[in-house]
């Protein structure tokens, strides 16, 4: 590596076509994760009307969906580079 280069430039960048098709995948993804939400927060509305506690599982699938929201407005707004499911793996709840 020459002194011009910096670590970043080692690894060839997306071509900017190919960038605009991966971010048109991820915002049809994004109108159906609005779908999702309207479905999980209704059935979690009735879950804790008639059991008292939110549902876990909800919850933990909701983190992760807060997460992949966030990358996917970060990558299609050019804020970053790594590219959200389903080109990469589903983020965790946990992380």
């Amino acid at each position: 590596m020459s002194e011009n280069e910096s670590p970043s430039d080692y690894y060839p960048k997306q071509s900017r076509w190919m960038r605009g098709l991966c971010t048109l995948i991820i915002l049809l993804g994004y109108g159906f994760s609005e779908a999702l939400l309207w479905f999980l927060a209704i059935i979690q509305f009735f879950w804790c009307l008639f059991r008292r506690d939110p549902n876990v599982f909800i919850q933990d699938f909701g983190f992760s969906l807060v997460k992949w929201n966030a990358s996917a407005i970060a990558y299609c707004l050019w804020n970053s580079d790594s590219a959200p499911f389903p080109f990469s793996s589903w983020p965790k709840s946990s992380d």
